[in-house]
């Protein structure tokens, strides 16, 4: 997929509410004072992709950058639901 395929389909996720944040990206939520609101204005205003990296796992993680404040996130789709894994 191309980075613009993959940006519209996080924001086609996010606009569906289909996004989780996993234990450690809660955790760093609240250490970085970004709110419920601001990953969800991140997911729903993609920007750019900065980078792809494949994980431990085999699956593509996608660090974002985006939303009104351009703030960053890293990401994993899996069966159609955007895992955050960390800010």
């Amino acid at each position: 997929m191309t980075d613009k395929e993959i940006l519209d389909l996080i924001k086609a996720l996010a606009e569906e509410k289909r996004y989780i944040l996993t234990l450690h990206a809660k955790e760093r939520l609240v250490k970085r004072h970004m709110t419920n609101d601001d990953v969800e204005d991140i997911l729903l205003n993609p920007k750019r992709i900065i980078r792809r990296d494949i994980g431990k796992n085999g699956k593509c993680k996608y660090k974002i950058q985006g939303g009104r404040k351009n703030r960053k996130l890293a990401v994993v789709i899996e069966q159609n639901i955007i895992v955050i894994t960390v800010m």
